[in-house]
Formats: structure tokens, C-alpha cells, sequence
């Protein structure tokens, strides 16, 4: 991340809570605004793998 990025990430979150806290709808759209949401959310999130343990959980018959 360069110095720009993070100051304008910076900027943004400050401005948002000051301004859009209790609206996730402003929030969003602030952040599109800004164009931040690639440094925010990951545009490839990795695929979260189910482990064996949860996998038996759910096999499991209740009687």
C-alpha cells in the first residue's frame, strides 16, 4: 500500500464515522466514493475449506 492510499483510507474511515455512522447504505456508498473498497475487501477472498470436524458434525443423525 502507498503512503497515498493509506492517507486517502485514512481520510475516508475518519470522515465516515464522523458523518455515515449509524447508515451501512451511506457507508457503502462513501466508500465507492472514495473508490477504497479494492483496499478494504479483497477482490479474491480465499475459499474458507470446511474441516473434518465440522464435516462429521453435520453427518451426524439425531434420534
Amino acid at each position: 500500500m502507498t503512503h497515498q492510499a493509506y492517507l486517502r483510507l485514512k481520510n475516508a474511515l475518519i470522515r465516515q464515522m464522523r458523518e455515515v455512522t449509524s447508515s451501512r447504505e451511506a457507508a457503502s456508498r462513501f466508500i465507492d466514493e472514495m473508490g477504497i473498497r479494492d483496499l478494504l475487501i479483497p477482490m479474491d477472498p480465499p475459499i474458507k475449506k470446511s474441516t473434518p470436524k465440522k464435516r462429521a458434525k453435520r453427518n451426524i443423525d439425531i434420534k
